[in-house]
């Protein structure tokens, strides 16, 4: 309907920040475990920290 009025459309792909580098930035731990070993080292980690931690999981993790 927009190309009748000679208007191009916007395409915009919307993709997710990178949440570890965002939860760096603002003082916090990030980790992003692809194992559960990770996955268990990163939760471990995170409760001995002294402040927050964002743990960032993807579909797929490996065992």
């Amino acid at each position: 309907m927009r190309r009748r009025r000679q208007i191009e459309p916007v395409v915009v792909r919307p993709l997710n920040p990178d949440f570890v580098d965002l939860a760096r930035s603002f003082g916090a731990r990030g980790a992003r475990p692809e194992t559960l070993d990770e996955l268990e080292a990163a939760v471990a980690e995170a409760l001995r920290a002294k402040g927050p931690t964002l743990i960032d999981l993807r579909p797929g993790i490996a065992s």
